[in-house]
């Protein structure tokens, strides 16, 4: 196949429900980053323990997994289009409601927090792959580059404000105030195209047929990437803090390069889908990503740190959008349940994952907990070339 052939193959059109879904995301990402970003900040408030820090990461988490289920509950007939608004309004109603002076209250507003991510998400995900059909690789890479600039923009603006004397509660606000205007351009738009919009009704995919065992496989690596993703993005700044002992609000600084790096690399990777298929390159990030994990724990240098750092955003970043989109290619007649499916791994790695790393730190220390993480990519590939022995054998029966 001739590089022209799969650049017109992997063409896209970027329509307003397209941008639209796009920037939603972005929406969805700033509120994916609020709760490792104000932890730093309720630790000293409250004078929590680490344990007690990750077990608002598993109320997350918890609500995480259950979310799948609310929304097949409370939207079954509606399209992902229809349970988008109502989700994202309880996801940033939340986020407002940020400021609860009691521990258990934070626990309750964390699990709701990951009801309204997962119900969300859910939505997007699935509009988006069934809106683009076989070439959904690339907008759901593309969407995801607008999550992690909302996951960049999260942790930078919450700490440049608190730096500056202001209180971080105020900026949690901020998701509320982007959907308003999203809303409000979003309305106007479809008055102008009400004909476009009208078009882009999507059928409901069908659910005929079991999912088969290499697409589980699949969804079973997103446990390990996400483990490992956001091992480091709940507890990175307090492990920056830690290693190269810096204040609580340099520490969430700077784990704007962890996310900036996520944004950088996703935007290569979207590019990159259009030369190489997405195994090719999913493989390529996971071994990358593992490298870089163990040389961020290993070498204790800043300038090593912060280069390790970045390669571990684009990287990590990588491994959910990837695994989703190559699980839709092997079943693309189940991408509600593949969306609902992987949001629930997302759920249950993040509800064990962060209070474990939590409970080791007491013991091991931070830093040596966190190196554990750059174990799981190995597996990870190990699980990938199961899955697609798997479905070669599959093929081929």
């Amino acid at each position: 196949m001739t590089k022209n052939k799969l650049r017109q193959k992997r063409k896209i059109t970027r329509d307003f429900y397209t941008v639209y879904l796009y920037f939603m995301m972005a929406i969805l990402g700033y509120n994916q980053s609020i709760l490792g970003s104000i932890m730093p900040f309720l630790r000293y408030e409250m004078n929590m323990s680490k344990a007690e820090i990750g077990w608002h990461f598993s109320s997350y988490a918890a609500g995480l997994f259950v979310a799948p289920y609310l929304n097949a509950w409370l939207f079954r007939e509606k399209s992902a289009t229809k349970a988008l608004v109502p989700s994202a309004l309880v996801l940033v109603t939340t986020a407002a409601l940020f400021s609860a002076p009691t521990y258990s209250m934070m626990l309750f507003l964390a699990f709701a927090l990951g009801v309204g991510v997962g119900a969300v998400q859910i939505s997007i995900q699935e509009a988006i792959a069934s809106h683009h059909g076989e070439n959904q690789s690339i907008a759901v890479t593309e969407a995801f580059v607008f999550g992690a600039l909302g996951v960049f923009v999260g942790p930078l603006v919450i700490g440049t404000v608190s730096s500056f004397g202001f209180g971080w509660r105020e900026t949690m606000f901020v998701p509320a105030i982007l959907l308003g205007i999203l809303m409000f351009f979003s309305r106007k738009l479809h008055l102008q195209h009400e004909g476009q919009a009208k078009a882009l009704v999507h059928p409901k995919p069908t659910t005929q047929g079991k999912v088969t065992l290499p697409v589980l496989v699949l969804v079973g690596m997103i446990l390990f990437g996400i483990a490992t993703e956001w091992g480091i993005g709940f507890w990175g700044a307090q492990f920056l803090e830690e290693k190269l002992n810096t204040s609580p609000e340099t520490g969430v600084t700077l784990m704007a390069v962890f996310f900036g790096g996520t944004v950088c690399g996703r935007i290569l990777v979207s590019r990159l889908l259009a030369f190489f298929e997405v195994n090719v390159t999913l493989v390529a990030m996971i071994f990358l990503g593992g490298a870089s994990v163990l040389a961020l724990w290993a070498v204790p240098l800043f300038s090593v740190s912060m280069v390790a750092l970045a390669l571990a955003g684009m990287c990590l970043g990588n491994f959910f959008p990837l695994i989703l989109a190559t699980a839709n290619e092997y079943a693309p007649q189940h991408t509600r349940a593949i969306s609902a499916g992987a949001t629930q791994a997302v759920g249950l790695a993040l509800l064990t994952v962060p209070i474990l790393l939590g409970q080791l730190s007491e013991s091991i220390g931070l830093e040596n907990a966190l190196g554990l993480l750059s174990a799981l990519p190995l597996l990870m590939l190990l699980m990938f070339a199961v899955a697609t022995r798997m479905k070669t054998r599959l093929a081929n029966s």
